[in-house]
């Protein structure tokens, strides 16, 4: 199928604006799927939502999937929510989404809940190998999380604030060379500008 025919780009531009989602019906999954896509890339958010219109689970997915790769975080984090049942115990055609949702959950700085999710699909996919690297990375913010705290609460004296400074120092560091595996979604300059601010912040924290 070919989503940028003059009929498909038809279809899309009528869903866009208040068109019936019933048109898109008679097309196969596949070609939904790739529409769904397509939508998303150009920005055609309402289109892309109506093509999933009869709730169809790995349709739902290849939206969250389009959304979240595109940067529309937030609203890849709504559509997880209202399916956010159905994730655990993992199965097909979930995986993607919850690694999707473990990274938002990283990025919202939330290590333990992320963890847990990148836990649990270490255990049911052993073939997303990189996913170890995330279970790394959360158990490593979690630490500096903890020592961070405890200079704020105790406010240790000179010589041990700055043991604990090296100790984070050095977390730090192995957090940046996990970060070289690529674990991560990035995202390019035109897919960045629909990351909302407070994730761009987060990830420049995140990822030091």
């Amino acid at each position: 199928m070919m989503v940028e025919s003059e009929e498909l780009i038809s279809l899309l531009n009528h869903l866009e604006a208040d068109g019936e989602p019933v048109e898109a019906l008679q097309y196969t999954y596949y070609d939904r799927s790739e529409l769904i896509q397509h939508s998303v890339s150009s920005g055609m958010l309402n289109a892309a939502i109506k093509l999933v219109e009869d709730k169809d689970p790995a349709l739902r997915c290849m939206l969250i999937y389009s959304l979240y790769k595109e940067g529309y975080t937030e609203l890849a984090e709504r559509n997880i929510l209202e399916i956010a049942s159905e994730l655990i115990p993992l199965k097909p055609p979930y995986q993607e989404v919850a690694k999707i949702y473990g990274e938002i959950l990283y990025d919202q700085a939330r290590f333990e809940e992320a963890s847990s999710i990148f836990t649990s699909l270490a255990e049911s996919c052993p073939s997303m190998v990189h996913i170890r690297y995330a279970v790394a990375a959360c158990q490593l913010q979690e630490k500096i999380q903890r020592l961070t705290r405890r200079m704020e609460l105790y406010h240790p004296d000179q010589d041990e604030r700055l043991k604990i400074e090296k100790y984070i120092q050095g977390f730090l560091d192995l957090l940046s060379l996990i970060g070289r595996t690529k674990w991560h979604t990035t995202w390019n300059d035109k897919q960045r500008l629909h990351l909302p601010q407070h994730l761009e912040a987060n990830l420049k924290q995140n990822r030091s």
